[in-house]
């Protein structure tokens, strides 16, 4: 008998909507419209903080940005806020219209 379940730890998720849906939206089955452009006005204000900060280091000190702890913070939030933002506008321009699959992986079940 294992200790770790590791079935758990798939890559199928039965839930795909938890992944691109807001908990606050009434519509679960759909991605919403201000959710994605929330996502995009974060990662632009991301991208916009992250390039100010890397234009602040002049010359050969920017060789020296991802020593940084606080920098390095910035690059995994703007990668990470980069990713969400690409799973969200995937799933709000699929040709279903924004109807979220069941499972991710198994396409035949579209909600």
């Amino acid at each position: 008998m294992s200790i770790v379940n590791w079935s758990k730890f798939g890559f199928g998720h039965h839930r795909a909507r938890d992944f691109v849906s807001s908990e606050w939206q009434r519509d679960r089955t759909r991605v919403a419209w201000p959710y994605l452009a929330l996502r995009t006005v974060t990662l632009l204000f991301l991208a916009a903080n992250y390039t100010a900060n890397l234009a602040s280091y002049p010359g050969l000190k920017r060789s020296y940005f991802l020593i940084y702890l606080t920098n390095q913070g910035l690059t995994v939030l703007l990668l990470g806020e980069l990713t969400n933002t690409c799973l969200v506008a995937l799933e709000f321009f699929r040709p279903t219209h924004g109807k979220l699959y069941v499972n991710y992986f198994d396409r035949t079940h579209v909600m």
